[in-house]
């Protein structure tokens, strides 16, 4: 909304500008007898002795020629006008990433917990089969002692995990507006974009956008420094009825009978102002050159990024059958192992150790299939924010 305003406030100078003036005066001559008017200098003396004095002007001015300089402001206002749009497109777009950051965080952690909880039972029966053997002589205090620090360890990462998973969801809260209870709350798979994942144009990026916005704002701004060195035309015209009488103000009003009025052409020519000028054109130069650099480094920057998701969705998606066999083989193991449990082959701590292993072998994948979806739906999102 400030950004129009702007435009239509730079629009304005197209148009006249009109003003009144109202000027109302007593004029005293000290040397009591009056000889007319006198210039000196630049200033226009009234002696024509003292008097109640009254004058009503209606004045207008307009700008004929300035060298394109108010065509240009008027188009670094339209540029300002499209970068506030580029600017609010940019910020939903970080929004979108980091709300995706925070969900992907959330199921992640919810995934762990799951697990987590179940190793933690898993620890909790092996602490008290160690025990068992320990009492039955059959182990030293050393494995007994390993269990506990196992299930120590795995109540820690778990309280860990609980806590961070809290404060999580009060970080979200503060995007969706609503409260979560982590008890209740419960996340859902991310859904990979459909079909070939989409590669974002960087030069199309909002914050590149927004630079190139900013280069060419103050590019234009070089150019109407350099301009000011041309001359301004404007064009003036003035009505005025005025009064005067030697005694009575009432009677100055009534003697609002004269009147006259004037037009001109103003040529307005900077010859020397210090070489200010030449130090703003340097310094706006400098300052074009600035954002240029920054506006590289950044293509830079993101092309790096892009590039860096690229390759892990071409990992993830080329590890993918590599993933299921690896779920496979350590499914058909843990069949083998309940096997050989139910002919009482292998120990219920042997069991229980495969259980744990197969746990986070499955959690391991849980989270690359994440990360995988993730890193498409980001490259998507990265994709949908370009400015067309």
């Amino acid at each position: 909304a400030a950004s129009r305003f702007a435009v239509d406030e730079v629009r304005a100078a197209y148009l006249p500008v009109i003003s009144s003036t109202i000027n109302n005066e007593y004029f005293h001559d000290l040397q009591g007898h009056g000889t007319g008017v006198v210039a000196v200098g630049g200033q226009v003396i009234n002696s024509s002795g003292s008097a109640y004095q009254h004058s009503i002007g209606l004045n207008l001015r307009y700008t004929l020629f300035d060298s394109g300089i108010r065509r240009m402001r008027y188009a670094n206002a339209k540029r300002d006008l499209a970068l506030s749009t580029v600017s609010v497109r940019g910020a939903e777009g970080e929004v979108k990433f980091e709300v995706l950051r925070l969900y992907a965080r959330g199921l992640s952690l919810e995934k762990r917990i799951t697990v987590r909880t179940r190793l933690r039972e898993h620890r909790r029966e092996q602490f008290a089969l160690a025990r068992r053997l320990y009492t039955a002589g059959r182990v030293g205090r050393l494995e007994v002692a390993e269990s506990a620090i196992e299930l120590a360890d795995t109540a820690r990462r778990l309280d860990d995990e609980k806590l961070e998973f809290h404060e999580l969801l009060t970080d979200l809260s503060f995007y969706t507006g609503e409260e979560y209870d982590p008890d209740e709350v419960s996340f859902e798979e991310i859904a990979s974009p459909g079909g070939e994942v989409e590669f974002p144009d960087i030069a199309d990026l909002p914050e590149i956008v927004a630079m190139d916005y900013h280069i060419e704002k103050k590019q234009v701004e070089y150019e109407m420094i350099r301009r000011e060195r041309l001359p301004t035309i404007s064009l003036y015209s003035s009505y005025r009825v005025y009064g005067r009488d030697p005694s009575s103000v009432g009677s100055s009003f009534r003697d609002l009978g004269s009147r006259n009025v004037s037009a001109g052409i103003v040529v307005d020519l900077k010859l020397f102002e210090g070489f200010a000028g030449r130090a703003r054109e340097g310094r706006a130069r400098q300052e074009i050159l600035r954002l240029q650099r920054i506006r590289d480094k950044r293509i830079a920057e993101l092309e790096r990024q892009v590039a860096t998701l690229a390759v892990r969705s071409n990992h993830y998606s080329a590890a993918a059958a590599t993933w299921r066999d690896h779920e496979d083989a350590v499914h058909a193991r843990m069949d083998m192992v309940l096997e050989l449990g139910e002919q009482e082959l292998v120990d219920r701590i042997f069991i229980l150790e495969q259980m744990v292993e197969q746990a986070e072998a499955a959690l391991d994948i849980e989270l690359k299939q994440v990360e995988q979806a993730v890193t498409a739906r980001h490259l998507s999102y990265l994709a949908e924010t370009e400015v067309q």
